[in-house]
């Protein structure tokens, strides 16, 4: 089956854990037999260039799309749509896989493929989607071509003007069948619902992480006997993402611990951000040594889960589905976090991790210094956020379902 997949990002150039699991599906699919393209941006090489199956030609918003005048919002659109229409007759799909769109001129994209009859499959991994068909960034330009005059000759005169203007942009939203839109979780469907959009019939596909690789080599279990405890934050640092959290609940247990506690905070983004985290951690007076490692390859993660004993979730805003909490469960991590967005359907409080309210220093200290003293809960913890990884969320499982959409989608013609 010939594949085109459509994402902004896509490795080694990424930002978050979605374009990663994006391109690990598309490997996977490759090694079943499958003719994989992929077109994305060109984030990262910040020129046109074409890497095998890679084809990174899309030029991104450089500003909020809203902020775009109308004569380069069309220009924009326009060159997104040839550059699809290019590949879709090179390739010549058997179906579409879209990804994240967040960025890009999505509506011309999903627009073209709906126009060309063409069978896809849609990933909704975050808001992009809702947002489109909600906050529709291009609206005053979608607007004006929804409304109608009364007179019947203007009427027919706007008609006539709307096909010539929709070989420059489109003047509709993609229709959709919503039916070929699957979610990461059920929380995040349940957010398109509360707008109105006719989710009901969407498929939930989790994510799934290929467990073996975060278990191979594990250290022997005499490491929860260890003199010190090591914790863990991993992700981007940006408020939303709760590492300030972490840092306040270790100045509540000064004094208070019986055992060494250190902190690696993995990953960057906000600078200012992460410079108020650093006089944080100047703060908490030697009490737990915390180190700021920036961004670590995600190749290498493997072995920075496998160096620390507790993971740290500490999410404020509604998480889709968080791909790292899945990795460091893998990994053999015992778990605290919140149970934010999808986050509830993976943590469950004193059987596969210890959950606390977001922003709430004083519960995450709690909910610390448990794990942080009882090396045998840290065990049993870790030992069932393993078996929940093995059970329901390995990266076979989800492809397998990706790849029955995609097929079956493929198989009926179902256009957008």
């Amino acid at each position: 089956m010939r594949i085109l997949t459509l994402s902004n990002l896509y490795p080694p150039h990424y930002v978050g854990g979605y374009e990663l699991g994006c391109q690990q599906v598309m490997e996977q699919l490759t090694h079943r037999g499958h003719e994989v393209t992929v077109l994305t941006s060109c984030y990262g090489v910040n020129r046109p260039v074409v890497e095998g199956n890679v084809w990174r030609l899309l030029e991104s918003c450089p500003i909020p799309i809203e902020s775009l005048n109308l004569f380069t919002l069309i220009c924009w659109q326009r060159a997104h749509r040839a550059v699809l229409c290019q590949l879709l007759n090179r390739v010549r799909p058997d179906v579409v896989s879209v990804w994240n769109l967040g960025g890009l001129a999505s509506n011309a994209l999903l627009t073209e493929l709906w126009r060309r009859r063409i069978p896809t499959v849609i990933c909704a991994s975050d808001y992009w989607l809702r947002n489109l068909y909600t906050l529709r960034p291009d609206q005053p330009w979608l607007r004006f071509w929804e409304w109608q005059p009364s007179e019947p000759i203007k009427r027919w005169a706007k008609k006539v003007m709307r096909r010539m203007a929709w070989f420059y942009a489109p003047t509709t939203l993609a229709p959709l069948d919503w039916r070929r839109v699957y979610f990461v979780s059920q929380t995040l469907k349940q957010h398109y619902a509360k707008v109105g959009l006719p989710v009901a019939d969407s498929p939930v596909i989790y994510w799934g992480v290929a467990a073996e690789r975060f278990q191979k080599n594990r250290s022997a279990p005499t490491q929860w006997h260890s003199p010190s405890v090591r914790l863990l934050f991993a992700g981007r640092l940006v408020p939303e993402k709760g590492a300030h959290t972490v840092l306040n609940a270790l100045s509540k247990l000064q004094g208070r611990l019986s055992c060494p506690v250190t902190l690696s905070i993995v990953g960057s983004e906000s600078a200012e951000y992460e410079s108020a985290l650093r006089q944080q951690a100047q703060r908490l007076n030697g009490c737990c040594a915390v180190e700021f490692c920036g961004q670590v390859a995600h190749a290498q993660m493997p072995d920075v889960y496998r160096a620390h004993d507790v993971f740290v979730l500490p999410s404020i805003w509604e998480e889709p589905f968080s791909i790292a909490l899945l990795e460091a469960m893998a990994s053999g991590l015992c778990v605290v976090g919140t149970t934010t967005g999808g986050s509830a359907e993976i943590l469950q409080h004193e059987v596969n991790g210890l959950t606390f309210k977001p922003d709430d220093a004083e519960d995450l200290a709690r909910q610390l210094q448990r794990v942080i003293e009882d090396a045998s809960l840290r065990q049993r913890l870790a030992a069932q956020g393993r078996r929940t990884v093995r059970e329901r969320f390995t990266l076979t499982s989800m492809v397998d379902q990706i790849e029955s959409l995609l097929c079956q989608t493929a198989a009926d013609g179902v256009k957008l």
